[in-house]
Order: structure tokens, then C-alpha cells, then sequence
């Protein structure tokens, strides 16, 4: 894993792929607040067709 501490903020847009038949997808997002020492973090599980399986944020 590569960190880089960024001065701005920075949305990037990435399409959802498919995993492979038989499969389940993991996608995960976090976020770090320095000035407020917080971090959030969110999962999203999708089954190889796409339907949603479960998510969770904290």
C-alpha cells in the first residue's frame, strides 16, 4: 500500500467490474480527517451478478 498525504481534495470515478461466476465483490472506501483525527471507513459486497449483498459504513 502506498500513502500520500494530499493537500486538496480528490474524487476519482471508477466503474464497478464484475468478479469472476461463483464470486463475491469487496469494494472499499476510507477517508482521514487530520484536523478532526477522525476516520471513516465503508464496504459494499456484491455477488457476481451485481446484487447487493451487504454494506457498511463507520
Amino acid at each position: 500500500m502506498i500513502c500520500k498525504q494530499a493537500s486538496t481534495h480528490h474524487t476519482e470515478t471508477v466503474d464497478w467490474h464484475k468478479p469472476t461466476g461463483g464470486h463475491y465483490k469487496c469494494n472499499v472506501d476510507d477517508s482521514f480527517s487530520h484536523a478532526l483525527s477522525k476516520v471513516g471507513i465503508g464496504i459494499c459486497i456484491r455477488e457476481d451478478d451485481g446484487r447487493f449483498v451487504l454494506a457498511k459504513t463507520e
